[in-house]
């Protein structure tokens, strides 16, 4: 692979659209996210990969967080994608308490994940959809080097699950360069790799934004909504 992104899938995009129509855009997010980590990351395609991925792991993340009230919501999302065309994804209902989030800026974040494969910035794109978030993921410091040189990222965030073969100083000295408007996130600094890329980054002052994994991947989703809103 040459280290771009797929083009967002369909299914998750309807999926995604179906759910936001009904439920507050960060939950969504949050549960999606959650759900594809629960099946290792990816979904199968067709539509049959898709319901069975809304009835099984998604149904379960979105009911940790709004209990019974979950499956009636999330039995529409599933008549939806039964009866979806490619024109007709907003004919889905809305509730009447529904939050929206209203963002001030429509450019998506660009989102350079540091990590040893695709799967995080996969996850990432799913979560919140191509409109917030171009995850570029990079393998080693020149892909990263290549990426400043097309656009620079608001953020760039380390996935320490997954780490990339990079030396934590080499990359901590590498995001000292970024512009001081550059976020730079780790996921996993309660890891091992984590904790050694945040201690690099502390000896040289540079500044970091430390994400404890106990604590769920919203602090990571809040944290590229924040980047959207004040561009």
């Amino acid at each position: 692979m040459n280290g771009q992104m797929k083009p967002e899938r369909p299914e998750l995009r309807i999926i995604r659209e179906s759910l936001e129509a009904l439920v507050a855009p960060s939950m969504v997010s949050s549960a999606i996210f959650e759900a594809l980590e629960a099946i290792g990351g990816d979904l199968a395609q067709g539509g049959a990969a898709a319901s069975e991925f809304v009835q099984g792991p998604l149904r379960d993340a979105l009911a940790r967080r709004m209990g019974a009230d979950a499956h009636p919501v999330i039995d529409d999302v599933l008549a939806m994608i039964g009866a979806v065309t490619p024109s007709g994804p907003g004919a889905v209902r809305r509730g009447g308490d529904v939050t929206r989030e209203v963002f001030v800026d429509s450019r998506p974040v660009i989102v350079i994940v540091v990590s040893a494969g695709h799967a995080f910035a996969s996850k990432l794109q799913a979560a919140l959809g191509a409109t917030r978030v171009i995850p570029i993921p990079a393998a080693s410091l020149e892909r990263m080097d290549e990426q400043l040189r097309v656009a620079a990222p608001q953020m760039v965030l380390v996935d320490s699950a997954d780490f990339a073969p990079i030396e934590p100083e080499r990359l901590a000295l590498f995001l000292e360069k970024l512009p001081a408007t550059t976020v730079r996130a780790i996921w996993g600094a309660d890891l091992p790799y984590g904790g050694a890329v945040l201690r690099a980054m502390i000896t040289r002052s540079i500044p970091a934004t430390p994400l404890d994994r106990r604590e769920g991947i919203d602090p990571v989703l809040d944290l590229i909504r924040s980047r959207q809103l004040v561009r």
